[in-house]
């Protein structure tokens, strides 16, 4: 789990979300962790590059 999901504009749910992170250390912890693994994933730099030779290929229409 990387972050908890509330309903927009619901300021309740918002503060039981950050006091239950504030309430469980560990928890907060270990969505960082698993937040930090994500992004590093899923946007890294190598990616990024790759991404986008892929695109500007394809609209220069080299693609085998």
């Amino acid at each position: 789990m990387t972050g908890l999901l509330i309903p927009a504009q619901n300021t309740d749910a918002l503060a039981g979300a950050i006091l239950q992170l504030l309430r469980d250390p560990a928890l907060a912890k270990r969505m960082g962790e698993e937040g930090r693994r994500y992004v590093t994933a899923k946007f890294s730099f190598e990616r990024l590059v790759r991404e986008t030779d892929d695109l500007y290929t394809e609209l220069l229409g080299e693609k085998n």
